[in-house]
């Protein structure tokens, strides 16, 4: 049988291709498993190590205006605690520590990052009874930065 460029397919002895097309899939599936070895070895499959990270700092309230000093702040860390009065500061900007009163059982590792804050005025009326979510910084670590790492509290902004 001739073909129109004149060549002729029945003398072709497909038996000799068969092992060149084996050898071809074998390189082929060799390369792809040294592809394989050396993006595992490149440290592109990462792990993150288990590494527990706490932060013991306070979290700090800002307030867009200065408090009236016949004002008082009292707060506490979660949304269904019981606030407790805070050391007057600047007015501005104040600080409420991860330890007893403001927290339950004691000391803080910042896995509560809610703060209710609780603001009255001279006469015990209430003025603002809020709960804040801490805006969390994070570290991140990895290649990719990709894990976790150490992080802290950055401060809540509160408007009255």
């Amino acid at each position: 049988m001739n073909t129109p460029a004149g060549i002729d397919l029945s003398a072709t002895d497909h038996r000799k291709s068969e092992p060149r097309m084996r050898r071809a899939i074998a390189s082929v599936l060799n390369a792809a498993t040294l592809a394989g070895v050396a993006v595992s070895l490149s440290g592109c499959v990462v792990a993150c190590p288990a590494i527990a990270y706490i932060y013991t700092g306070p979290a700090v309230l800002e307030f867009s205006e200065p408090v009236a000093s016949t004002t008082s702040v009292a707060a506490c860390f979660g949304d269904a605690c019981t606030p407790a009065d805070l050391a007057r500061e600047d007015g501005q900007r104040w600080e409420v520590p991860q330890e007893d009163p403001f927290i339950r059982d004691g000391m803080g590792d910042g896995s509560i990052q809610t703060v209710r804050v609780l603001v009255t005025d001279d006469e015990g009326r209430t003025l603002s009874d809020k709960a804040y979510e801490i805006p969390v910084t994070v570290e991140r670590g990895g290649v990719f930065g990709e894990c976790g790492g150490p992080f802290q509290f950055e401060p809540v902004s509160i408007t009255l």
